[in-house]
């Protein structure tokens, strides 16, 4: 049983890419289906990621998490090597530096910093100076795309040291070329240019082609930060002669992000925009994130200073999205600046607020992050001269008391004295304040009793709203009597919610909608109230049926319900929302969204149907004047055993886990993904639990609500 277990999963994992494989790859894959010992399966898995990891990068970290599955299962009795090294340890060592290493071009820094961590761990009680040096430097590398400089600087000076001591003048180009880029980051541009130039010169010496390529880029970089631009371009073609020379897609992709920097630097948006698209491309195509942030933003910023506002806004608002859901905490400060002086740009002033606040919060937390070190070091020398005073205070009494032991008596004889006196005052004073708060307790009882009773009424009122709420969602069993492999996962976050589902029946086709009101609470529910109501006016009264027309109408209706109560005619509340019109006879369905997107998944993967930029009732401002949004509408062709999702963003964003981050958009597409071949109650089971372990102790944030459908 545990080959035929293996076998399926090597079937599910590898038979599902249309891409013609080489010989090589296909004899690694029969290598992995008939060998008999765990031990030739490691080693095969890992080095079939190997082949992978340039192409399918979510296959190679499948590959290597299954062979370090693997290792946990091996006696420590195989042995490898002159020096008998146990087999297990060797190989649990290399599936971790495999996984950093895919996790790390996955932008996953935190899951990347783990594996590292735990291969280092095994290098160091092994005494493999080379290994050591390798994985030090990784988690430099890590650490300095998080932004904590001062932690990387150190693992970069730690790697540099065993590459000296090693005498290895590959590694000391490498790390020399590390610690130039700290130096470069902190504007200490000639630091960083000595340090480049040392780099450069060792890497020509011996003809390591990539760590040259990658130092005559920095230079290049830092030559631009200085202004000198025919400079920086010559070293960056030098760089990107050699990348294309070897092939290397991630080096070409960051070489035209440079070039195209310089360009923008000199006025010419459009030969920059030519660049930071070719970039863009390999970037997507590679899964390279980090590189498509920085690529997303600077065509954004290019489409500002062309004017063309609503590019502009696309490119930005993808780069920050994907910047805050990896963790990358510059580059999120730098799109929320970005995005702040578009919208200044274009009169959306309350935008351009939200997220010069946003940017303002990062930059803050980075700046009290260096003054507390200085607040540190200014205690530190506070600590010293105090106990400098108390030792000159000691020195003093001591010579006082040998000069006059009469006077020391009289000293003490007063201090008795007004110590007795003080007593005295204390206790009346005691005595004073235990009355006063005798009295302040009975009034503070009164007040808690008060308070209890008008909490009672509130939450009554509130519970019966509940129940009025409840009473306009239709059951899910009657949703199921239409749609009999579906289901409604829904979590309100207090007794009330500003999540609603909505469905319909109409001549033969099923609507459905998943919507999202601002706020959660009692300002959620009254808006769901007003939002079902809407619905049920325009569909199933006035019989409008297709999605991008009901999201139309009912964009205007928001507006229209709100204008009068609000200054200047401006409303924020709003609700972002999925619609899904299902014709079970043409076996199609036709979808429409506002903010929130429908996921498909058909065929071992998961699609993602994009939803429109623009909330219900929101209002959007292009230069100076308000347009009417135009939704999208899409066709689905329904297939067998195709499911679909929608959903609201309160589960995608709870926190929770060690690190109390947000579940996020890549780990429930995951789940989902998963859970997809699963019945839909066993889906819906799923989804309870894997948030119940996340959430943990952690408070719910926000309404959750997940609908799920199969055909």
């Amino acid at each position: 049983m545990k080959h035929v277990g293996f076998s399926l999963f090597l079937f599910l994992l590898l038979h599902t890419s249309s891409i013609a494989q080489s010989h090589k790859i296909d004899s690694l894959k029969s290598l992995i289906q008939t060998a008999d010992h765990d031990t030739t399966r490691i080693n095969t898995l890992n080095t079939l990621a190997q082949e992978y990891r340039r192409t399918q990068l979510d296959t190679a970290i499948l590959l290597s998490t299954r062979a370090l599955e693997l290792c946990g299962q091996l006696p420590f009795s195989i042995k490898r090597g002159p020096g008998q090294v146990p087999f297990r340890t060797h190989a649990t060592a290399l599936s971790n530096r495999y996984l950093g290493i895919f996790n790390q071009r996955k932008s996953n820094f935190p899951l990347a910093l783990s594996h590292y961590l735990e291969a280092l761990k095994i290098r160091e009680e092994l005494e493999e100076k080379k290994e050591i040096a390798f994985h030090l430097d990784q988690i430099g590398i890590v650490y300095f795309n998080q932004g904590n400089f001062p932690k990387s600087l150190n693992y970069f000076l730690k790697a540099l040291k065993i590459g000296e001591e090693l005498g290895n003048q590959h590694l000391i180009s490498k790390y020399l070329g590390h610690i130039g880029v700290i130096h470069k980051k902190q504007a200490d541009y000639p630091k960083a240019l000595e340090y480049y130039f040392r780099a450069l010169k060792i890497s020509e010496e011996i003809g390591t082609k990539r760590t040259t390529a990658a130092n005559l880029g920095n230079i290049g970089i830092v030559y631009k930060n200085l202004k000198e631009y025919s400079k920086a371009l010559e070293y960056h073609f030098k760089e990107l002669k050699i990348y294309e020379e070897l092939g290397e897609k991630g080096g070409i992709a960051s070489n035209c992000n440079n070039i195209g920097a310089i360009f923008e630097r000199q006025g010419d948006c459009s030969k920059a925009l030519e660049y930071y698209f070719k970039g863009l491309e390999i970037c997507e195509e590679i899964g390279a994130k980090r590189s498509m942030i920085i690529q997303l933003g600077n065509i954004g910023t290019c489409f500002t200073q062309l004017l063309k506002y609503d590019e502009a806004e696309r490119y930005l608002l993808q780069a920050l999205e994907l910047s805050d859901r990896i963790g990358l905490i510059n580059q999120t400060m730098s799109m929320e600046e970005s995005l702040s002086q578009l919208y200044r740009e274009t009169g959306q002033y309350q935008k351009a607020y939200e997220h010069y606040k946003g940017y303002s919060i990062i930059k803050d937390s980075l700046f009290n992050e260096d003054k507390s070190k200085e607040v540190g070091r200014l205690e530190a020398g506070f600590e010293y001269d105090k106990k400098l005073a108390l030792e000159q205070a000691e020195h003093s009494k001591q010579s006082a008391v040998a000069a006059s032991e009469r006077e020391r008596q009289k000293v003490v004889l007063y201090a008795i004295s007004g110590g007795l006196l003080l007593l005295v005052v204390f206790f009346i004073l005691l005595i004073n304040r235990f009355r006063l708060k005798q009295k302040a307790n009975l009034l503070l009882k009164a007040k808690n009793n008060m308070i209890e009773k008008q909490r009672t009424n509130i939450l009554d009122s509130i519970s019966y709203a509940k129940r009025i709420q409840q009473s306009i969602l239709i059951p899910e069993s009657d949703v199921q009597i239409h749609l009999p492999n579906s289901f409604i996962y829904y979590e309100p976050k207090d007794i009330v919610s500003g999540d609603f589902y909505w469905f319909s029946q109409q001549d033969g086709k099923s609507i459905i909608a998943i919507v999202d009101c601002t706020g959660h609470g009692v300002p959620g529910a009254f808006l769901s109230m007003i939002g079902n109501t809407l619905m049920n006016e325009i569909i199933n009264e006035k019989q409008i049926i297709e999605p991008a027309a009901i999201l139309g109408k009912l964009h205007s209706s928001i507006l229209n319900s709100f204008q009068h109560g609000e200054e200047n005619g401006q409303s924020h509340d709003g609700m972002d929302m999925a619609l899904c019109v299902i014709d079970q006879k043409s076996k199609v369905i036709r979808f429409s969204g506002a903010m929130n997107p429908l996921y498909v998944v058909r065929n071992g993967g998961l699609e993602t149907i994009k939803a429109n930029l623009q909330s219900i009732g929101g209002r959007s401002i292009r230069a100076g004047k308000e347009v009417e949004p135009q939704f999208m509408g899409h066709e689905i062709p329904i297939e067998k055993d195709m499911t679909i999702y929608m959903f609201s963003d309160g589960y995608k964003d709870q926190f929770g886990g060690e690190k109390r981050n947000k579940f996020s958009g890549h780990r429930f597409k995951q789940l989902l993904s998963d859970n997809s071949k699963l019945k839909m109650n066993q889906q819906k089971a799923a989804l309870s639990k894997a948030m119940e372990d996340w959430k943990g102790s952690h408070k719910q944030i926000d309404d959750m609500l997940v609908m799920g459908v199969k055909f």
